[in-house]
């Protein structure tokens, strides 16, 4: 890996190692497809080979690499199709359980929402796109848990690093960002149709935000969505 050096970690805890490479992969550092070597990834970290090992298995077990027999590791390759697929079932799973929400969100969840809402607009000014995800994650979860749907809301955490590879890809030039102005509409759009216990409106708000963002993130792939 021809990059300068990260700072030496040192030690053997892999927990923090398995965080630096995960870090690294979903900032893009280590790109889809690269080849990383343990013996490159220790001297690039500071330590010994095994807690390389361990966290290139842990790694794996999260869908972030991929293990090649007779090559070794290499960063997760999400192609344009498979991104398609998973936006395609993210809509579906969206827009069901902010139907079921709408039908039995009660003042208090709508309350818990709303003060989501406010986090995702601070989490906006504070312009670290890291937190703004991590809350867009929370309010997404909220509204499975309001709906009663835990399997949802784990089928949504099982396929969040596969979403991060797909962030991870740069963006063209001039689509840096996406539009915090449409993240907050739709946002506000879904959360005021549950609030409207109308059921309808919020599978359709959650549904559209859904193919918004398809198409914003399927532009990292170069091709006419």
């Amino acid at each position: 890996m021809s990059r300068s050096p990260a700072p030496a970690i040192g030690g053997t805890n892999y927990a923090l190692i398995h965080n630096a490479i995960r870090d690294a992969i979903l900032a893009g550092e280590l790109k889809q497809g690269e080849r990383m070597k343990v013996q490159g990834l220790a001297e690039r970290y500071g330590v010994s080979t095994n807690p390389i090992r361990e966290a290139l298995q842990q790694l794996q077990a999260e869908g972030l690499i991929e293990m090649i027999p007779n090559k070794g590791a290499r960063v997760r390759v999400i192609d344009r199709h498979q991104a398609e697929s998973l936006f395609e079932v993210r809509e579906a799973l969206d827009g069901i359980i902010a139907r079921r929400a709408a039908r039995v969100a009660t003042d208090e969840d709508i309350s818990s929402l709303r003060d989501l809402e406010d986090q995702l607009r601070k989490a906006r000014a504070s312009g670290s796109p890291k937190r703004l995800g991590r809350m867009a994650t929370y309010f997404h979860e909220r509204i499975g848990e309001i709906a009663g749907n835990d399997e949802a809301v784990k089928m949504r955490r099982a396929t969040a690093n596969l979403f991060a590879l797909i962030r991870s890809i740069p963006a063209p030039k001039g689509q840096e960002s996406e539009s915090d102005g449409d993240l907050e509409e739709e946002h506000s759009a879904i959360l005021d149709a549950i609030a409207a216990r109308d059921e309808d409106a919020a599978e359709a708000a959650a549904r559209a935000h859904a193919r918004s963002s398809a198409q914003r993130k399927l532009a990292r792939f170069g091709e006419t969505v």
